[in-house]
């Protein structure tokens, strides 16, 4: 079991920090369970099956086990992440994998690995279209997919006319996990976003009760509001 209090600081000028605690139980079979607050996610790796709990009005919402936060993606305040920070990370080709070796954090013994990527190439400008033949009427266009909302980034400075806009930095993700309890000690993320801290205090616990990783009696079970395929225009 991990006790865990994650603290983000926001790039933006004047920004507060906001904190959010969490708890994390795992099980001898590899389920998960973070509660914060009223709110708990459990993850069933056999299954590949993420439970969301929504205690205050008694819902149950089942998705397929998404994958592993993304370095450098700080969690929404309120929030509990889906996969703790630390486990299962998942790392990009391109990122350079750093060994940070062991150490004494807090009285646990942690493996240490930093994880540096890239920031993303901005995207090329799109090409003109080509202008359309009189007399021809255009065809109608498929309606694109919606997009996924972005992650508020710092603030950008006014720039002048005609100059590049500045550089953006590296995501550098330190996580430190228990050598013996496999959890999460220490895990630090520092991008364009800001910084992000999660601290946890590891102990080992019985096996939980089973119950614990499934859906309370009585809750109702709803279905993800996932966005719809767009169809094809009709004639």
């Amino acid at each position: 079991m991990a006790d865990c209090v994650t603290t983000l600081q926001p790039a933006q000028l004047g920004a507060s920090p906001t904190e959010t605690a969490h708890q994390l139980i795992r099980s001898g079979d590899g389920k998960m369970r973070v509660d914060s607050g009223n709110m708990s996610v459990i993850t069933d790796p056999a299954a590949q099956r993420t439970v969301l709990l929504d205690h205050l009005n008694k819902n149950a919402t089942s998705f397929p086990m998404q994958p592993p936060q993304p370095p450098g993606m700080p969690a929404v305040p309120g929030m509990p992440p889906l996969t703790p920070p630390g486990l299962n990370m998942p790392v990009a080709p391109q990122a350079n994998i750093q060994d940070l070796g062991k150490r004494m954090i807090e009285g646990e013994e942690a493996q240490g690995m930093r994880i540096v990527q890239p920031p993303t190439p901005p995207s090329m400008p799109a090409m003109p279209g080509m202008p359309k033949m009189p007399g021809m009427s255009g065809m109608p266009g498929m309606p694109g997919m919606p997009g996924m909302p972005g992650l508020p980034g710092a603030p950008k400075p006014p720039q002048a006319p005609g100059l590049p806009g500045a550089p953006q930095l590296p995501t550098v993700t330190d996580t430190w996990t228990n050598t013996k309890l496999n959890l999460p000690v220490l895990t630090q993320i520092k991008g364009d976003f800001g910084q992000q801290t999660c601290k946890c205090k590891n102990k080992a616990i019985p096996e939980p009760n089973p119950s614990m990783f499934q859906i309370p009696p009585g809750y109702k079970e709803l279905k993800p509001d996932l966005p719809a395929v767009p169809k094809l225009p009709t004639k």
